[in-house]
């Protein structure tokens, strides 16, 4: 991991496609905590995004499809982003299990595998995420990948999006 003075993973930048590299440096190169914690949730909403396209891609190129799946597909029209998390869930099951792909094999194991103990920064941040919700948050150091995505999910609704409670102090975001 090669880091600079602000932080930034060089290494990760390089192998990230060029609109997340973006949003990376934009979390890294803010000044204000709100401009930061934006910049950063977007950095995730962008890869969750990514993925789903990329999963919608592969299983439309599928033989089989599921017509009760597809039906849920018709989201694409206007999708939110519990859509697309929505996608993921669903899709990654069914290409992994089709082989078509190794990397939506090992993104199912991630993302909606067994509870990860290896993660500390993403416990970290579910801890706050139910802090922030009202729920007993803990001092836990395992996370459950999916469990964490549902909840950025209705954060994004609470705070960012169309039911944002409006703007909270400094320290709240950073």
């Amino acid at each position: 991991m090669t880091e600079t003075a602000t932080g930034a993973d060089e290494d990760l930048v390089r192998r990230l496609p060029f609109p997340l590299a973006q949003l990376y440096r934009r979390a890294h190169n803010a000044k204000a905590a709100l401009e930061r914690h934006q910049a950063a949730y977007y950095v995730w909403e962008a890869g969750l995004k990514l993925l789903g396209s990329a999963a919608l891609v592969e299983y439309a190129a599928m033989e089989e499809r599921d017509p009760q799946l597809l039906d849920r597909l018709r989201n694409l029209a206007r999708p939110s982003l519990g859509h697309w998390w929505e996608f993921v869930r669903k899709l990654l099951p069914i290409l992994a299990e089709s082989g078509r792909a190794p990397a939506f094999t090992a993104a199912r194991d991630l993302l909606l595998g067994r509870a990860r103990d290896d993660l500390p920064r993403a416990a970290g941040l579910d801890a706050a995420l139910r802090e922030a919700s009202g729920e007993a948050a803990g001092g836990r150091s395992v996370t459950r990948l999916s469990e964490l995505f549902d909840r950025l999910v209705r954060y994004r609704n609470r705070e960012l999006g169309h039911g944002a409670a409006g703007q909270r102090s400094e320290a709240h975001y950073d």
